[in-house]
């Protein structure tokens, strides 16, 4: 079982991003925790993070008396039980105050996964794809994020990315503790050689690992600029699937590169991606 928290944030009821939490759910028991963010202050916009102006900003509350954010996540709340309770999944909610990355982030330390809507903004502005709040969270956050786009279908096949590095072995390490169950559905592990030859980074070493873990198991080994290569392979076989991937490295070297690539599949095709820090 997993503690799960599922992100709202804005006007609208995200229910591709509560559908998918719930399919996870179903599988093991896992509880739903739903998080409900009002919008920031100004003054939270200006310090969005966690330091000393961020520490000491007003907690919101449900019973503020004439608040029409309150109104709104009210409804919200009621809407997340109801759906939670109709699918028969173990749920909680989280109407903590503070500021709203401040307190998702905090949240991340003491869960196993968070879903949130691809277009996400946690500074309050209008939803778009791939917003930079959502950048800078998946940047920070302290558990594993799967990313979520509207339309986004019941995940029954796995797209493992893997370029040789601790980052992506990481990655596909912490989704097979996460999602035991999909391990017996088809995967398909992808690695991108930019070089002449189509070699696959310490093969020896992670077919051994691949081969107690994942049952039914495809290895694609391809050649061309990653970007390119890997956002039409996965859209090629995006039908009911999810994309791991090994992103937003803490050094400044990989986290560069790999957030770029993760930034650029989220914009590129529309299934859910499973990102970790490595």
């Amino acid at each position: 079982m997993k503690k799960i928290l599922v992100v709202f944030s804005g006007p609208k009821f995200l229910f591709h991003v509560l559908e998918q939490a719930i399919s996870l759910a179903r599988e093991d028991g896992s509880l739903l925790v739903g998080v409900f963010l009002r919008p920031p202050t100004p003054s939270e916009i200006i310090y969005p993070f966690i330091n000393e102006a961020s520490s000491v900003s007003n907690a919101f509350y449900l019973d503020e008396a004439g608040s029409e954010e309150a109104v709104l996540i009210k409804a919200q709340v009621t809407l997340f039980s109801d759906t939670c309770l109709a699918n028969k999944v173990r749920f909680a909610t989280h109407l903590e105050g503070g500021t709203p990355v401040h307190e998702l982030l905090k949240e991340s330390v003491f869960a196993d996964l968070i879903v949130i809507d691809a277009k996400a903004d946690l500074y309050g502005a209008s939803p778009s794809l791939l917003t930079t709040s959502l950048r800078e969270f998946l940047a920070d956050s302290h558990c594993p994020v799967l990313v979520v786009h509207e339309k986004a279908q019941p995940v029954e096949n796995t797209i493992l990315t893997y370029d040789g590095s601790a980052s992506s072995m990481h990655a596909i390490k912490m989704y097979s503790y996460l999602f035991a169950s999909q391990l017996q559905k088809p995967a398909f592990l992808v690695c991108v050689d930019e070089g002449p030859h189509s070699d696959l980074p310490n093969s020896d070493k992670i077919n051994s690992w691949l081969g107690q873990h994942f049952t039914n198991l495809q290895t694609d080994v391809l050649t061309g600029d990653t970007k390119n290569v890997l956002s039409a392979y996965i859209n090629k076989h995006q039908h009911n699937s999810i994309v791991v991937m090994g992103a937003y490295g803490r050094s400044a070297v990989s986290r560069m590169f790999r957030q770029s690539l993760a930034n650029y599949i989220i914009s590129q095709t529309t299934i859910p991606l499973f990102i970790t820090h490595g």
